[in-house]
């Protein structure tokens, strides 16, 4: 990390900042997972260690082959990616909706779309060798439906959570992530 253009104190406090932001995503993604689990551990599980195993895997060829790299060591990396996106694949299958599954899915990856943006733009992560947003975009959504698909067959809906949103909410929240995401997109088009 011999990033001058900063100075050194700059880079100690950015490499702070991002051990921070690891400890919070960390906690974060811990204690959603906590509360999944905690609500049906035998239905949720088999999902949850399916999810450790495929991430490791991912993350490591992903790094490996050099699509991005991280400023912190990979060692503290992983077990945030793990437990992050562990607590992402059992929010996304505790409160699916039976109906409207594509604005639900769409909801979910634009708001860590948006995250994985704001991780970029203060250096936390580096894309390189023609990895860039999209394709971490697209890997959200076929790493999303493949869990989806894997935990309609395991999961009954019966077991997850009942209470809906109502649909103005729903529909409201909806347009939100919509204009955030077409915000979101004007900026990296025009703006990087």
């Amino acid at each position: 990390m011999a990033n001058t253009k900063f100075g050194k104190n700059k880079v100690g406090e950015m490499i702070s900042m991002h051990f921070l932001l690891l400890i919070f995503f960390f906690s974060i993604g811990a204690i959603g997972c906590f509360f999944v689990l905690k609500n049906n551990f035998q239905l949720y599980y088999k999902i949850l260690l399916n999810h450790i195993f495929l991430s490791i895997f991912a993350c490591l060829f992903f790094y490996l082959n050099g699509f991005y790299r991280f400023t912190l060591p990979l060692l503290y990396i992983i077990p945030t990616v793990v437990v992050t996106f562990g607590f992402l694949v059992l929010f996304t299958l505790h409160f699916q909706q039976r109906n409207h599954t594509f604005r639900y899915l769409f909801m979910i990856i634009n708001w860590v779309f948006v995250f994985e943006i704001f991780l970029e733009y203060i250096g936390f992560i580096h894309f390189r060798n023609g990895w860039d947003f999209w394709d971490s975009y697209s890997f959200y959504w076929i790493y999303l439906r493949l869990f989806i698909y894997f935990g309609n067959k395991y999961i009954p809906m019966e077991q997850r959570y009942q209470k809906r949103l109502p649909p103005k909410l729903y529909g409201t929240l909806f347009g939100v992530t919509l204009t955030l995401s077409i915000l979101v997109l004007f900026w990296l088009i025009h703006f990087r």
